[in-house]
């Protein structure tokens, strides 16, 4: 132990503390990044929650509904007509 130079000791210490420095940032690092990626998830789920509230509203209206109908249940399968039928069965139905 004596036949080694004391910087070799020095540079050695420097190696552990860099890696030590190293590692601690990392985790502090992934702890930000967990953090804001948390943040932008909620961000994200609640404008999917507002616009899960829009659609809502905008279906319990009585013309969307109409049209949501009008959309689920007429194809082009039924011909070009099919949508007067469609239209006449809405109006005959009490709602």
């Amino acid at each position: 132990m004596l036949s080694v130079p004391w910087f070799v000791y020095v540079a050695l210490f420097g190696v552990l503390f860099s890696a030590y420095m190293v590692i601690r940032t990392t985790r502090e690092e992934r702890k930000i990044e967990d953090s804001y990626i948390e943040q932008e998830g909620h961000v994200y789920i609640e404008r999917m929650n507002e616009e899960k509230e829009k659609r809502a509203k905008r279906i319990n209206k009585p013309e969307a509904m109409l049209k949501m109908y009008i959309k689920r249940t007429v194809s082009f399968k039924n011909g070009p007509f099919a949508i007067f039928g469609q239209l006449l069965i809405l109006q005959q139905h009490p709602c």
